[in-house]
């Protein structure tokens, strides 16, 4: 790779030119505004962009593609496409580090019991209205629901949360509270609230949004807060060895 005098776009030597390379397509997407399912240059074209072999390239492509951040298109007219950013494939990809580490589950709750109710705030602080009106929309939803539905209740507890993150306006905290979510939801087993108070639960999500609605920030903290140390109270009752188990790698 033949570096142009004073550019600091291939100065970090050390790197393998794959992960320059990886690191030089992330940067582009993100200076030309490329939105999910826009396609990449051509294959040729990358390779005179950034001056590297196709082996190289291909390794860049792979690597960003394991990460969720593009996908590739198959057939005549195909190659790679922006891929979306989502907290499931920022907890996938977490995961894996968390197991080496010896991350456990409870150690996951307890970061979530933090960002949640931070999450809450700053969402009352930004009154986003868009992202009200996802909160309230999760609301009309359990208006609606039937309290014996597992299913259905499992669903829009999983969307609350999610729409709290939403609505901080907060992209570190959105995307790390939800991936870390995305590995409570799938990989720990959670008692589902008893049936008789699921009622409760919708009540406390109501409470909740009016709380940012009316731009308390410290009550909606204090709510969510209230909200999640029940749950965890009820999984160290129920599952304390779950708890304690190391994450696994999505």
């Amino acid at each position: 790779m033949n570096t142009v005098p004073g550019d600091d776009r291939f100065r970090h030597r050390s790197r393998k030119t794959s992960e320059l390379v990886a690191r030089e397509i992330v940067r582009d997407i993100v200076e030309q505004h490329l939105t999910p399912g826009e396609m990449l240059p051509s294959e040729q074209a990358m390779l005179e962009r950034y001056r590297v072999g196709r082996p190289a390239l291909r390794e860049a492509l792979r690597v960003l593609e394991v990460h969720g951040l593009l996908r590739m298109k198959p057939g005549p007219g195909g190659g790679p496409v922006v891929g979306t950013v989502t907290a499931s494939a920022f907890g996938e990809m977490a995961s894996l580090f968390f197991r080496l580490s010896g991350t456990t589950y409870r150690e996951l709750i307890e970061a979530r019991l933090e960002l949640e109710p931070m999450a809450a705030r700053l969402a009352a602080v930004r009154h986003d209205e868009a992202g009200l009106a996802r909160l309230r929309d999760v609301l009309a939803a359990e208006e609606e629901a039937d309290v014996d539905d597992d299913v259905a209740y499992t669903r829009l507890a999983t969307r609350f949360h999610a729409a709290i993150g939403g609505a901080s306006g907060n992209r570190v905290v959105d995307l790390l509270g939800n991936g870390l979510l995305e590995l409570y939801e799938e990989r720990l087993r959670v008692p589902l609230t008893p049936r008789a108070q699921r009622r409760d639960v919708w009540a406390a999500h109501r409470a909740i949004v009016d709380a940012i609605a009316a731009g308390d920030g410290a009550r909606a903290e204090a709510l969510t807060r209230a909200s999640l140390d029940v749950a965890l109270h009820r999984l160290d009752e129920l599952l304390p060895e779950v708890l304690d188990q190391v994450i696994d790698w999505a």
